[in-house]
């Protein structure tokens, strides 16, 4: 399978690596060493080779991971996202890593209305320095986004929105109906260092050492009944490092996910 300094197996984890210096992607200004979900379940969209699914009523998808920051200066990454098939507009969902922040060391920026910019962010009150394992899922649940993460192999926990400081009112579920059936969307995860100084002195390093992801799909999209609890495992095959796209074989990738901690992601 495709290995590099950007991307390799170190110790049974996918390692994800950034230099300060690398060059970012189209439409960003930061350097990035991520999986992107990539489409596993045909639609009709003429967009459906870039993109997933759409979140709707009756419909489950699931994004689970543990990743440990080893090393980052400056210490600000966006671990994974939930995006649309629309670059233009913001994602959905953006799951931050930034030690001593005003938000705290973990949080995530929401954006409720897809054609507005205006973000809510969601923290959690715990400490994840360097070397700290972070478990997270990102779940849309019919038009219901639910968001928990946990450190050091914790019950993973809710979220507080964030006014004025962190409240003491967990969100134990959003509401993003008006995402629902406008775009076709996809996780990513990884390494998306937030720094545009392109300094070759500077670098991130993010170990991941367990991803699953599943979709849950009703009947009426499959036309057999039993589907509606059938799990998938859609496989992550694009990887992007600075401004190159890899695009490598499912099966690749299949052999290579399978050396984390016993998981692995099987092609749909």
């Amino acid at each position: 399978g495709y290995d590099s300094q950007y991307f390799s197996l170190v110790n049974g984890a996918i390692r994800f690596y950034v230099p300060g210096d690398g060059t970012p992607t189209q439409n960003s200004d930061y350097p990035r060493s991520e999986l992107r979900e990539m489409p596993t379940i045909g639609n009709d969209n003429e967009d459906s080779t870039k993109s997933n699914w759409i979140i709707q009523t009756g419909v489950t998808h699931t994004l689970i991971v543990t990743e440990t920051v080893v090393s980052c200066s400056p210490s600000k990454i966006i671990l994974s996202q939930l995006r649309g098939n629309y670059p233009s507009y913001f994602p959905l969902v953006q799951l931050y890593w930034e030690p001593n922040s005003k938000y705290g060391d973990l949080y995530a920026r929401v954006v409720i209305d897809p054609i507005s910019s205006t973000d809510t962010v969601y923290s959690w009150k715990f400490t994840a320095s360097v070397g700290t394992p972070i478990s997270y899922s990102i779940s849309v649940v019919d038009t219901s986004l639910v968001l928990k993460a946990a450190v050091n192999g914790g019950t993973l926990s809710a979220p507080y929105k964030y006014w004025n400081g962190i409240t003491n009112t967990a969100a134990s579920s959003i509401s993003i109906s008006k995402w629902a059936k406008y775009f076709y969307c996809y996780f990513k995860v990884g390494d998306y260092f937030q720094t545009d100084t392109h300094k070759s002195t500077e670098s991130c390093t993010v170990d991941m050492s367990a991803l699953t992801v599943y979709h849950s799909v009703p009947p009426s999209q499959t036309g057999d009944e039993s589907a509606i609890s059938h799990i998938v495992q859609p496989s992550f095959v694009g990887i992007i490092i600075g401004c190159v796209v890899f695009v490598v074989v499912v099966a690749v990738i299949v052999v290579v996910v399978r050396y984390i901690k016993g998981r692995k992601l099987e092609a749909y």
